[in-house]
């Protein structure tokens, strides 16, 4: 689902307008980014956890080039 069919389904189901729900939606985003920096996790009720995680490094392989390299240590 893209931003702007979010948009517009919580528009149609809250009867806010397109800008109202994009300005509920963005709060949200902002919350949630806060909350996950401060704490590394953010419980919503209703949808679940988010958590931030460490991952390790790995061995990538360029298909085209066959070529080995270390990917990024990603969050």
């Amino acid at each position: 689902m893209s931003k702007k069919e979010l948009i517009s389904e919580m528009s149609e189901i809250t009867g806010l307008n397109k800008k109202e729900a994009e300005e509920v939606i963005v709060g949200l985003v902002q919350i949630v980014q806060a909350e996950l920096s401060e704490n590394g996790d953010c419980m919503i009720p209703g949808l679940g956890k988010l958590e931030v995680s460490q991952r390790t490094e790995r061995m990538g392989i360029n298909p085209c080039t066959f070529f080995h390299s270390k990917t990024n240590n990603l969050q």
